[in-house]
């Protein structure tokens, strides 16, 4: 089994990780085309608080509102080559990860954007073991880093990324274990300059939370409704 140690290093190595998935994400997206999501099927806006399946409820979406600088959002409904829908759902995502596969994205698009490129991403995977937050950091971006005390691990980091992982029996890994990695890409170009750290921490909290507890886990994961105060990782 690979070591917490490794995972950590893994997730948080130096300049690459959070940059890495920003262009894996718009790669992916370009890769599905036209009539697979994104603009091409722009669904009706929504108010932040009905986003990712209703997970986000008042702090959450109060948090997207301040990233996105609008109460106005909309979601990707297309359909990718597999035939899988774009749609985020509590409860097929929990069905993927009760099957050790990867859940749908939420994907959060602007009101009144016809990028492809979506303001957030945020996806989840199950995951044999998670990084330990009282290791020391590493160097460069680690160093930039803001932990929160949420479920196992969480940080923001220097860039676009924030991760979240969370103890769930439940959620079936490839390898002995039980945890969730929650992952959000935000797109800094599109954001508000308003928003902040614990903002985008407080989104991915709250979409995680909403889907601990489809999956029975909500003890075990140790998601509160409201965030706690983070601080940043000292060299």
């Amino acid at each position: 089994m690979e070591s917490i140690d490794s995972q950590n290093r893994n997730v948080m190595r130096k300049k690459g990780h959070w940059t890495v998935y920003g262009v894996l994400l718009v790669a992916g997206l370009t890769a599905c085309g036209d009539g697979d999501g994104g603009s091409a099927n722009k669904p009706d806006v929504r108010p932040a608080s009905q986003i990712c399946d209703g997970t986000l409820k008042r702090a959450g979406g109060a948090a997207l509102q301040k990233l996105g600088g609008t109460d106005e959002y909309w979601e990707s409904e297309g359909s990718a080559e597999s035939g899988d829908p774009y749609k985020f759902s509590v409860k097929e995502t929990a069905e993927k990860l009760r099957e050790g596969t990867r859940g749908v994205d939420c994907r959060i698009y602007l009101g009144d954007s016809d990028s492809d490129l979506p303001l957030i991403d945020i996806g989840f995977v199950a995951i044999a073991a998670s990084p330990d937050p009282a290791k020391p950091a590493g160097s460069g971006d680690d160093l930039d880093r803001i932990i929160y005390p949420l479920g196992s691990y969480a940080a923001v980091g220097k860039n676009e990324g924030a991760l979240l992982y969370f103890a769930c029996p439940s959620a079936k890994s490839q390898k002995a274990g039980g945890f969730v990695k929650a992952e959000m890409y935000l797109a800094e170009g599109m954001a508000d300059p308003g928003g902040t750290a614990e903002d985008r921490m407080t989104v991915l909290n709250a979409v995680a939370r909403g889907l601990a507890e489809e999956l029975g886990c909500a003890a075990e994961a140790k998601l509160p409704a409201e965030v706690p105060e983070g601080h940043k990782v000292s060299p």
